[in-house]
């Protein structure tokens, strides 16, 4: 299948000191998919996300950037710290302010050459979670230590969507997605019965 195809050909390749891979796919002459994917090879492999995904996800668009931004931020400034990244607290202040405003003209730049329009709301949220963050140093304690999730005094930074956590957690921290398959906006439904 399409999804089967995707999964392998982004795994293949990645030890590059072993060479690169090779992904052979057996096409059946007599399903007429697979006839028209191996005629039409081309086209169809340049658009193969469009088979798999239902919608697309907008680079800064409201809903990826309010979901994933933070996480952005936040995975860049521990990848480029020079310290233990092990608790957000242990994070020079110096350190942390010139990687945050680094990252941030990163992000905008690619915001400004993505979609202008979103630039100011892009900033805005920037600005919201950094200060954020900085608010919450204190209460954030040792990520890498899972025991400490029970301790009613542990806020993580960031918690996966859709996880349960305690009720005074999700005001204090950031759900996070662990996949951008999912950003489309969810509603809910009541469902009612007549008397």
């Amino acid at each position: 299948t399409t999804a089967e195809y995707i999964q392998a050909s982004s795994r293949v390749g990645r030890d590059v000191p072993n060479g690169p891979g090779l992904i052979i796919t057996l096409y059946s002459p007599s399903k007429p998919r697979d006839k028209s994917q191996y005629e039409q090879f081309y086209s169809y492999h340049s658009r193969i996300y469009s088979n798999v995904e239902p919608t697309s996800v907008t680079p800064f668009s409201i809903s990826s950037r309010q979901r994933a931004l933070h996480a952005v931020l936040i995975g860049l400034v521990r990848h480029f710290s020079s310290g233990p990244m092990r608790s957000s607290a242990i994070i020079d202040e110096m350190e942390f302010n010139h990687l945050v405003e680094t990252i941030k003209k990163i992000v905008l730049t690619r915001c400004e050459t993505i979609d202008p329009d979103e630039l100011i709301f892009t900033q805005d949220l920037l600005e919201r979670r950094i200060k954020f963050w900085k608010n919450g140093f204190q209460n954030y304690g040792d990520p890498g230590n899972f025991m400490i999730l029970q301790n009613e005094g542990y806020f993580p930074l960031m918690y996966s969507s859709g996880a349960e956590v305690r009720e005074n957690v999700k005001d204090r921290s950031l759900p996070t997605p662990t996949s951008m398959r999912g950003v489309d906006t969810e509603s809910q439904i009541n469902i009612m019965t007549n008397p």
